[in-house]
């Protein structure tokens, strides 16, 4: 118990601490990256507003790391600026143009994100020299043609995004890099808080487990006494067989001896599964006497034994048990698991119903059913039924039982490394044990 808890709280910081630091760098890397598009967009939108120069002027004195580019509707270059400054061959550049016009968006990344593009319709400024010419040749018909022109022109400005892009994976490297030594850090730092956190807790729950055990150790010797004078006095009234007078008088000191008797052994029974149940939580607690066993063997013989208790309850019992499945335990647990499933079964079950047993494997893992008709437990008492004491229905009390028997169970599932739970549906509810198989 201690042990799951300090990992529960262990995981829980560091869940903590891994989202916090995911949301820490996302937020740093997205802020950076948003902060170089940014930039990128502007430095081509800057350029855009440059006027183009003509193929037979040489430089660009605007010195901006872009290529701008005047094409028609199939890509034609008409004209073409900063190719001294970045350098690309009419290869790379007419298949740059070609990728760009066939984008919908103005804006956008090619090759993989290493080149970003803009593209807009020609303006004015890009075309000045071109417009003046055809504002000479004063003829209507060349002017609509030249109009049609320029609606096809597009002024297409591209820039190498490459250097940002290294930059950005050296930044997520360094992010994981960082993070890495960071949660190795936390969990250090979680471990040791953890430890002192959970101290008191496991004082506290030590202190308790062996209160119970002394006070179940010191218990069970009253309890004998009482026991064996209860029975001593029972027998000696039974010796004496009641006749005259006196006979109501006997009749009655039998009820109150068969009262003692009862009671005694609800008692006995209750410190016996106390004193269990803190030598299971005991931190060196492990089930001894494991073997390969056969289990449709031991649930055949603890049916058949179960059967005759159903039938004088008002109930029957019915098994399907596949032969063959095998596995590794200790003997004497299983069956006291298989006794507390079967014995609530027969204590809470309806009268008259049909309990029904059954086994068989799934893959690697046997599967235990103990079905009963009865009162319909909903999803939170399936979860705290298998708490310590915990009992659906006080008025059960009556009926002899403390809430220990299913924590028990438990207990000993956990030690088979299996699982125990339980489901409730249609008028019945249904206990299922879960544990892995072994070879023969």
């Amino acid at each position: 118990m201690i042990r799951r808890l300090r990992f529960r709280l262990t995981a829980l910081l560091m869940g903590t601490c891994t989202l916090l630091l995911l949301l820490l760098f996302s937020l740093i890397f997205g802020l950076t990256r948003q902060r170089l598009m940014q930039e990128d967009r502007e430095i081509l939108e800057r350029a855009a507003e440059l006027p183009l120069r003509g193929p037979e002027e040489k430089g660009d004195p605007s010195r901006l790391p872009a290529v701008r580019v005047l094409v028609n509707e199939d890509g034609t270059i008409l004209k073409r600026s900063g190719a001294d400054y970045y350098f690309v061959s009419e290869e790379d550049l007419s298949r740059l143009i070609r990728l760009a016009l066939s984008k919908k968006e103005s804006f956008g990344s090619l090759e993989r994100g290493k080149i970003h593009y803009l593209r807009r319709a020609a303006g004015e400024d890009a075309r000045s020299g071109r417009k003046g010419r055809e504002e000479e040749d004063a003829g209507e018909e060349r002017g609509e043609e030249e109009e049609n022109e320029e609606e096809e022109e597009r002024l297409i400005v591209f820039s190498d995004f490459s250097a940002s892009l290294r930059s950005l994976n050296a930044l997520l490297r360094n992010c994981i890099l960082i993070g890495l030594f960071a949660l190795l850090f936390f969990f250090l730092l979680s471990f040791s808080f953890v430890q002192r956190a959970v101290r008191p807790v496991e004082t506290a729950f030590e202190s308790q487990r062996r209160f119970v055990s002394a006070a179940s150790h010191e218990l069970k010797t009253p309890l004998s006494v009482i026991l064996s004078n209860a029975e001593l006095l029972q027998r000696r009234i039974e010796e004496d067989s009641p006749s005259g007078e006196d006979s109501g008088k006997r009749k009655e000191l039998r009820h109150f001896s068969e009262n003692i008797l009862s009671t005694s052994r609800q008692m006995r029974a209750l410190t016996e599964n106390l004193l269990e149940l803190a030598r299971m939580d005991g931190e060196d607690a492990r089930l001894s006497g494991f073997e390969t066993l056969d289990f449709s063997t031991l649930a055949s013989e603890e049916a058949l034994r179960f059967e005759v208790l159903f039938f004088e309850s008002g109930r029957t019992l019915c098994s399907e048990i596949q032969e063959g499945i095998f596995v590794l335990g200790a003997p004497v647990r299983l069956r006291q698991v298989l006794d507390i499933l079967l014995d609530n079964a027969k204590k809470y079950g309806s009268p008259g119903g049909e309990v029904r047993l059954r086994l068989g494997g799934r893959g690697k893992k046997l599967l235990l059913c103990v079905d009963s008709p009865g009162k319909e437990l909903s999803p939170k008492d399936c979860e705290k039924i298998f708490r310590r004491f915990y009992r659906v229905d006080e008025s059960r009390g009556s009926g002899g039982g403390y809430g220990l028997g299913l924590p028990i169970a438990e207990k000993i599932i956990e030690f088979h490394r299996g699982r125990i739970w339980a489901e409730s549906g249609n008028g019945r509810n249904r206990f299922f044990v879960e544990l892995p198989r072994s070879e023969k």
